[in-house]
This record gives C-alpha cells, structure tokens and sequence, in this order.
C-alpha cells in the first residue's frame, strides 16, 4: 500500500527504456508498523503493445495498452483489493492510530480508456469505469451494497525537461485536472486540479506543488486520502502526517522542498506541507536524505506536524524510509 498505484508514470518509462521487460520493486515503511512492498513487470510488446502485472500491498492489478500511432492509445485495467482498501484498518484520530474507527473494505476496480496526445505537452483521458466495494461495519454499508458505473475525464500538461521517477521529481512545470462522475444509483463524483512547478539548478533541487479537490457526496469509503511522506506523484503526501491519517471532501494540499547534493550519490532536504480543508488548516514539516547506490534508491524521512512542535511532543515524530530499484 504504500503506493496503490505504485509508480503509474511508470507506464511512460517504458518509451524510455525500450523494449525488454522492466522489473520495479519497492518497499515502503513508516513508523510504528506499516509496511507496503510493490513489484510491478512493464513487459512491452513491439512497438504498439504494453502489458504490465504487479502487485501492490494487498491489490493485483494487471493492465494492457493498444497504440494505434504515436498520439492515440486505448487500454484497459483491472485492480483487486481483496482487504484493507482505502487504508480501512489504518484508521486516525488525532494523530494517533484508532482501531475503533477502522472496517471492512475490498475492492475490484475495472477502467477501459482512451488517451489522446493532442499536442506535444498536452494529453487527454477519458475513461469508463465500473467499481465494486465491499463494504462492512460503517454507516454507509448500504451506499456500496451495489456495483458503481462511471466515466472520468483527465487533461495534462506537462512541460518538462527532465523527470526523475522515483523521487517524483521534474525540472518544468505541470498541470493537470480530473473528475470522476458517478451518476446512477447512490451518485456522486470526485475531482481535483493539480500544479506543480520543479527547478534544478545544481547543487539545489527546488519543487513547488499544489492539489485542489472538490466532490459530491463522498464518505469513510471515497473520500479523498491526504497523509503520509511517501513522496509519490498520485499520492496525496503530507508532511507531519501518518498515510491515510486525514480523509477529506473538498480541500488545498500545498508542498515545498528545497534538496541540496552533497555527495555524487547523497542529497539533503526540507519539506514543508499545508492542508486547508473545511475550516481547518494543518501544518507540517520534515526532512529528507536520499541516497543511490548502485542503481538502489534510498529514502529516509523524518517529519513532524506542527502543532506537535508546538507542544514539544517528540513522540510524534514521524519516520519513514523507502527503497526502490529497478532492472531491465
């Protein structure tokens, strides 16, 4: 779990390697006890085919993808969560682990696409989706009794010189917006727009990103999932945060980060995160080394919110590692 959708740019590396299958392997950790490893195969198949296969957490997802020319591909994608789906048994309250508040949860996501590359930076997205949840122990056990139908619509702009895919990192600037629409049975959407804005100007990385979200009837089950330090690009990663520790209907998420190399291998780094939902707003901050040896990338964060910083409270320290490779 530490990234239900571990590495979903990484489709895109698959034009940069080449042809030959692409193994990635991820192991996440964050204090005191959750632990989400990932294996994804990128398995291209000529020059008009990709199949991926993987397993994340708890959920298998399998995915295949057509192109009929450079700007017009058609895929199609299964993802099964057989439990703990949408962190259900990492539960929060106040910063702290609350099993009280956990349930039930598995999850068969099934989404056949079209995307279209319309310019050179600009691309387009659009989706059928169907969406089973199985649901237990939460006042809306009946919301899911029934299988939901739905489309979606994403638009991306991406102006980027370079990227680098396993720290979420660009040089350039990004834009993009998506909404999902529900509209039968219990109805509901979700949606969010997203910018952000990279610089790499050596010895100094420097990167500014923001998320706006904004929905219609959502609960415990579909609401949007803010916390935690994994610094994944579909995450909603928040600093002085436990993953999954903030749900949210409508809301801002804003991150800084200022790297500096050290070593060749060696980087340092601050982070400073805000969240606005409702009438409430949270603060939180942190610090990140990374570090490559060969070919393996590790990360080590340690992060705090602010009102424990406030309060001197060091129990609530926040730690969090990640280490990533992958081959061909």
């Amino acid at each position: 779990m530490t990234c239900k959708r571990f590495l979903m740019a990484s489709f895109c590396t698959v034009q940069i390697f080449g042809a030959s299958p692409i193994y990635l392997f991820n192991l996440g950790y964050e204090a005191p006890d959750l632990v989400a490893p990932a294996f994804i195969l990128i398995i291209p198949r000529g020059q008009t085919m990709n199949l991926q296969i993987g397993i994340i957490g708890w959920t298998v997802m399998a995915r295949g993808e057509y192109a009929f020319h450079k700007y017009l591909t058609v895929g199609i994608s299964q993802n099964f969560t057989p439990m703990n789906s949408n962190a259900s048994i990492y539960r929060y309250s106040d910063g702290h682990r609350n099993p009280d508040l956990d349930y039930k949860n598995s999850t068969q996501l099934v989404e056949s696409y079209i995307r279209k590359k319309r310019t050179r930076n600009w691309t387009s997205q659009y989706s059928l989706i169907y969406l089973n949840e199985k649901v237990k122990d939460t006042d809306y056990d009946s919301f899911w009794e029934k299988p939901h139908a739905g489309i979606s619509a994403t638009e991306t702009w991406r102006s980027v010189e370079y990227e680098d895919f396993f720290n979420n990192r660009w040089d350039g600037f990004k834009l993009a917006g998506q909404i999902q629409m529900f509209p039968w049975g219990h109805s509901w959407y979700r949606g969010k727009l997203s910018a952000g804005f990279g610089l790499l100007s050596q010895p100094w990385y420097w990167k500014v990103s923001g998320k706006l979200f904004f929905s219609e009837n959502l609960n415990v089950v579909n609401q949007f999932i803010v916390g935690g330090l994994w610094e994944l690009e579909p995450l909603n990663f928040m600093q002085g945060s436990h993953y999954g520790e903030y749900r949210i209907d409508e809301g801002l998420l804003f991150n800084v980060m200022a790297d500096r190399k050290l070593t060749e291998a060696t980087e340092l780094g601050a982070r400073m995160s805000l969240l606005r939902a409702g009438n409430e707003s949270y603060f939180g901050y942190g610090l990140k080394m990374i570090t490559i040896y060969e070919g393996i990338v590790l990360n080590v964060g340690l992060s705090i919110s602010d009102k424990a910083l406030k309060n001197r409270d060091l129990n609530n320290l926040i730690f969090a590692t990640s280490l990533t490779f992958g081959f061909m």
